[in-house]
């Protein structure tokens, strides 16, 4: 009787391993199928501006970050190309968690071989990146059936076929913008302690891939964390020390109160939403302190006597001063 169970469990765990190739299988497909041929808002693909660099000119951005709004809202290529004549990229998404992160990461390297990655850290503590919340994000990130599923009303069998056409350009280079200004009047929330924030498992491992693949790729990698009165605290500070230093990586956190005030940023003018995000004065003196530990520490390229890249570079930078001012 014992040979004939076996048997039986086996059968049973052999149509479990066909149901579950075949699922995967069906998924992939429609992740292929579903995924957007554009990077355009009307191609059903979220956050276009943080997928702008899809039209860039391959090989032409030398410095490449991304991370949750903090990112888009805190770093300005257009000033870092004014100041410095850098050629940047950042593709932030609200509430970003680390997958989505790595995903946009393995994308943007297929197109271009920065010099240095910035990664925006608020999004280690976003949602607290627990294991229920990280995981669907990563499999959503490898299979995008399950982000994009409403795309059937885009699909077309006569572009299904073809190679992905993109058209969305983001003059900006990915940085949302915001000329209002609403002053954070609250307390300082930078009050040193020892306490540190714990990173979730889940996250410290999506994070060391991060790490493993800027290291793979012999790209250095920079932490950065933007002023963010609402969400910061001197135990997050500590908790993402703590892995720049195992990790021998540089962690810029302007929320600390001497680097915040070597960049002269005021909570009166510098944010547009009482602390949270920053406006374009925040971002443009956050963006001049990264320029110039950039320029110091990495060899980067001045763009702005390039024939091939400066005339639309220039023309987007005018664009940017036309809506944002000086």
């Amino acid at each position: 009787m014992e040979p004939k169970k076996n048997h039986k469990t086996w059968r049973l765990w052999r149509r479990v391993l066909c149901f579950a190739l075949i699922l995967l299988m069906l998924l992939a497909v429609s992740s292929w199928a579903l995924y957007p041929r554009d990077n355009s808002a009307d191609s059903g693909i979220t956050f276009p501006d943080a997928r702008g660099f899809y039209t860039e000119p391959e090989n032409t951005i030398d410095v490449y970050m991304v991370g949750n709004s903090g990112a888009y809202a805190g770093f300005s290529p257009m000033e870092l190309w004014s100041a410095y004549g850098i050629t940047s990229y950042v593709s932030g998404e609200p509430k970003q968690q680390i997958a989505a992160a790595l995903t946009l990461l393995e994308e943007f390297l297929k197109r271009q071989r920065p010099k240095v990655i910035l990664f925006e850290t608020d999004e280690i503590f976003t949602g607290e990146s627990r294991l229920n919340s990280v995981i669907p994000k990563a499999i959503e990130s490898k299979l995008p059936v399950f982000k994009y599923h409403n795309n059937w009303k885009h699909l077309k069998l006569s572009t299904l076929f073809k190679k992905p056409n993109y058209t969305y350009v983001s003059p900006t280079k990915g940085q949302a913008a915001n000329k209002a200004v609403n002053a954070y009047t609250g307390a300082e929330y930078m009050t040193p302690t020892d306490r540190v924030a714990k990173i979730p498992a889940s996250t410290r491992l999506l994070l060391n891939r991060l790490v493993s693949l800027c290291r793979e790729e012999n790209i250095p990698l920079v932490l950065v964390d933007m002023p963010c009165a609402l969400s910061w605290s001197y135990a997050r500070h500590n908790a993402v020390q703590a892995f720049a230093d195992e990790n021998g990586l540089y962690f810029m956190d302007f929320n600390t109160p001497e680097l915040r005030a070597s960049t002269g940023f005021s909570w009166t003018t510098d944010t547009y939403d009482g602390g949270n995000h920053l406006n374009c004065v925040g971002a443009r003196k956050m963006t001049c302190w990264i320029g110039d530990y950039l320029r110091t520490n990495y060899s980067l390229t001045d763009h702005r006597s390039d024939e091939a890249l400066a005339p639309a570079w220039n023309a987007d930078l005018e664009k940017y001063r036309k809506a944002y001012g000086k």
